[in-house]
């Protein structure tokens, strides 16, 4: 079973594209991965729209949550 992921856009067009702005962009880097290395995406999430955040990517096993 293989997961890969690929974000091939510059930071630039990423802020251009969703109108948001990375609050660090030194992490980000385009490239292809394997999303079981837990790679950092960018994201934006519901409370920061206007800005791209790093989250890393990962699934929470059912058993696992509280």
């Amino acid at each position: 079973m293989c997961f890969r992921t690929k974000n091939n856009k510059t930071f630039k067009q990423l802020e251009d594209r969703f109108k948001a702005r990375f609050l660090t962009p030194k992490w980000y880097t385009p490239d292809i991965f394997n999303a079981f290395t837990f790679p950092v995406t960018p994201v934006i999430a519901n409370d920061r729209n206007d800005a791209i955040q790093g989250f890393s990517w990962g699934l929470i096993p059912p058993w696992a949550l509280p």
